[in-house]
């Protein structure tokens, strides 16, 4: 059934107000929409009504509200009830915002997303489902940057960090121009008297996407090579029982990972790209395994975090650690085996492994010197919201999957959560074949 449009008709101001507070008590008795859920809406309807006009002192626009028909069960910005349709006469073109009228700032964005589903951060030719795709695309929807083939180099965007496909981010960092509240001619705003870029931007973004804060920064800034270092986090699930795929030695896991610290070639520990790269010296200024707060006693499950900061790291460098790692905790490696490794000499060329799964996989950090980042709690409060959603999500999927194993058990008692199977057979890194050298590589497709 197709749902009925309340159009807000162009009268005096109380009108208007009187009518928008008529709507609303008809949408929370008729609708059953809790009242905070749509002051909620209401806010972020403002936000981007201020967003889309651009200009306070353009012509009015003539909005109504209809239903979502983005067919996501889960949009944010309006919380899948009703979206924001700017009307105009249909003998009058478009206004495009005239940003020469405005002064511009260069601005630090401090972004979270759960990478899962997206196609990794950077922009891709073949591919919009990737992070960066859907930041440009909210940059474009709230005019804070114009429209252009070449945009990018203009605004003086750079990134931190490029993660892959998969991976999810809680201090991933952008810098770029955008349009700001002063006007062309007059001085700069201070940031109190900015926009709130973090709301703004969370009005047009997928749930999955978040910026949390952002800052003003100097104008030599590079999100890139002014980072300090990067921090990881790598999680994974250990059992106090079990098969050797399911149980790890943490403190042999330990041992393996002092090795990492300090400056040395991780040729080995990368996917190399000879293309791009030509040193593989990288700087790990701490390597620890920490256990978390997360725990399931009914199974001896504990998960832990591999924590990782460095200055820099290489493509994949970070899951070929773990992958070696993993592999130590199991007890198939050494823990000198990443001595060896590190060491190219002994090992001068890549030995062939898999790299570790790419979802437990978080960019915890990037660090820059003398940046304070401004957040706007009602931004925050959103996107906690969205992040409970997202755990209580995992949580039934938990307890769900807990149930059914529980009744198998009590059908079955006999059967063992970890069946035994035939043992692994495992060749050791040092004698498995080796991929082609950098060396190799490079006289291949370099020349």
């Amino acid at each position: 059934m197709q749902a009925r449009r309340e159009e807000i008709p162009m009268a005096s101001y109380s009108d208007v107000l009187l009518r928008l507070k008529e709507l609303v008590s008809e949408a929370e008795s008729q609708l059953r929409q809790s009242p905070c859920a749509l002051a909620d809406d209401l806010i972020k309807i403002s936000e981007e009504i201020r967003s889309l006009s651009g200009d306070s002192h353009e012509s009015p626009v003539d909005i109504h509200l209809v239903p979502s028909t983005s067919g996501h069960s889960t949009d944010v910005a309006l919380q899948g009830s009703m979206k924001l349709e700017r009307r105009r006469g249909s003998n009058k073109p478009h206004r495009e915002l005239d940003f020469g009228k405005y002064k511009k700032r260069h601005v630090v964005l401090e972004i979270m997303y759960i990478g899962v589903r997206f196609q990794g951060f950077a922009k891709q030719d073949s591919t919009d489902n990737t992070i960066e795709a859907e930041l440009f695309k909210a940059l474009l929807k709230t005019r804070l940057i114009p429209s252009d083939e070449d945009i990018a180099s203009k605004i003086q965007y750079s990134r931190c960090g490029r993660t892959d496909r998969g991976v999810s981010a809680l201090g991933q960092v952008v810098a770029l121009l955008l349009r700001s509240n002063g006007r062309t001619g007059k001085p700069q705003v201070s940031e109190c008297e900015e926009m709130e870029y973090d709301r703004i931007l969370n009005s047009a973004l997928p749930p999955e996407i978040r910026v949390l804060g952002w800052t003003t920064a100097p104008s030599d800034f590079n999100a890139r090579f002014s980072a300090r270092y990067r921090q990881y986090k790598y999680f994974i699930v250990s059992h106090d029982t079990g098969d050797s795929k399911s149980t790890f030695e943490i403190d042999r896991m330990r041992e393996a990972a002092r090795h990492f610290i300090g400056e040395h070639d991780f040729r080995n520990f990368c996917k190399p790209d000879v293309l791009a790269v030509r040193s593989f010296q990288r700087s790990i200024m701490s390597f620890d395994i920490e256990k978390t707060d997360i725990d399931d006693p009914t199974c001896g499950a504990h998960v832990f975090a591999l924590n990782i900061r460095g200055t820099a790291f290489l493509w994949h460098q970070v899951r070929c650690m773990a992958a070696v790692l993993l592999l130590v905790g199991r007890g198939l490696e050494e823990p000198c085996i990443v001595s060896q490794m590190l060491d190219l000499a002994t090992t001068p060329s890549k030995p062939q492994y898999p790299m570790a799964a790419e979802e437990p996989l978080l960019l915890y950090a990037c660090g820059f010197q003398g940046l304070t980042f401004r957040r706007s709690g009602r931004a925050l409060e959103t996107s906690l919201s969205t992040l409970q959603g997202v755990l209580d999500h995992h949580l039934v999927a938990a307890a769900r999957t807990s149930v059914i194993m529980e009744r198998i058990r009590k059908d079955c008692p006999k059967i063992s959560s970890f069946p035994k199977t035939a043992e692994e057979r495992h060749i050791k890194l040092a004698k498995r074949h080796r991929e082609p050298s950098v060396e190799e590589r490079m006289k291949k497709w370099v020349g």
